[in-house]
C-alpha cells in the first residue's frame, strides 16, 4: 500500500499543464478525441486531475490548439524572405492541423491569446511590414491571411475527421469525376474536365496563399511613396 501511494503522489507532483498538453495532443496524432477520461488514462492519473489544471474542455482544446501554433511558429525559418516566412507559416499550420483535427476542426473560433497565437500574430506583422505596407494595409492583410490559414486549417482537418469515420483516406481530389459530363450543357466544364481531374486540395491552398501574398507585393509597391515618406518622420 505504501508502494503504492508513493507512485500515485509521484504521478499527482509530474501532472502539469505541459503534460496535459503534450498527451491531448499525442491522443490527437493518434485520431482520438480530447477527453478528460482519456487524459487520465494516458497520464495515469484520476481525470479530475485534469480540472486543477483547465476549468473545462473548451479551456483546455484553446490551450492546446495555442500549442499547435506554437509548434509551427517555432519550425519557420526567420532566415527566409518575408514572404516564405508567412508561406512556410501556413504550410506548417495545415500540416499541423491534419494531424491533430480533432482540436483544429474549430480553429477559425479558437481565439487562444496565448504563446502561440500571439507568437504567429507577431511572426505576421512583422513579415507584412518588412514588405512594405502601411500600418493600416499591415493589419488589413494580416486578418485576411490569418483568416485563409484558420479556414483551410478547419478544412483539412473536417476532412480527416470525415475520412476517420468512413475509414477511408483523404480523398485529395478538388472535384469528382467529371470526365463523361454533358458538354453541351456544360461547355466549360467539359473544356477543363482534364485539368479539373488533376486539381488536388494541395494546388487550391497553395495557390490561395500565393494569391493573397501577390496581393500584398502589389499593395507595397502601389503605397511605397507614402510608406516612405512616413517614416522618415
Amino acid at each position: 500500500m505504501a508502494a503504492n501511494g508513493r507512485t500515485q503522489s509521484r504521478r499527482r507532483a509530474q501532472l502539469s499543464r505541459d503534460s496535459i498538453l503534450e498527451a491531448a495532443l499525442t491522443l490527437t496524432a493518434e485520431g482520438e478525441q480530447v477527453t478528460f477520461r482519456a487524459l487520465g488514462g494516458a497520464l495515469g492519473a484520476d481525470p479530475t486531475a485534469v480540472y486543477r489544471h483547465f476549468r473545462d474542455k473548451d479551456e483546455l482544446v484553446r490551450a492546446a490548439y495555442d500549442r499547435i501554433m506554437e509548434k509551427a511558429r517555432a519550425e519557420v525559418d526567420e532566415s527566409s524572405s518575408w514572404r516564405e516566412q508567412i508561406r512556410q507559416l501556413a504550410i506548417l499550420s495545415w500540416e499541423n492541423s491534419e494531424q491533430h483535427p480533432h482540436i483544429a476542426v474549430d480553429a477559425p473560433i479558437l481565439t487562444t491569446g496565448g504563446p502561440g497565437e500571439l507568437g504567429c500574430i507577431d511572426l505576421m506583422l512583422g513579415c507584412l511590414r518588412a514588405a512594405g505596407l502601411g500600418d493600416r494595409d499591415v493589419v488589413r492583410f494580416y486578418g485576411v491571411i490569418g483568416s485563409y490559414i484558420l479556414s483551410i486549417s478547419a478544412n483539412i482537418s473536417a476532412q480527416k475527421l470525415a475520412a476517420a469515420d468512413q475509414g477511408t483516406d483523404i480523398n485529395t481530389a478538388w472535384l469528382y469525376d467529371v470526365s463523361g459530363i454533358d458538354a453541351t450543357r456544360y461547355p466549360n466544364v467539359a473544356a477543363s474536365r482534364y485539368e479539373l481531374g488533376e486539381l488536388s486540395n494541395d494546388d487550391v491552398y497553395l495557390t490561395g496563399i500565393d494569391v493573397l501574398l501577390d496581393a500584398v507585393e502589389a499593395a507595397a509597391q502601389a503605397e511605397a511613396p507614402t510608406v516612405a515618406r512616413a517614416r522618415q518622420r
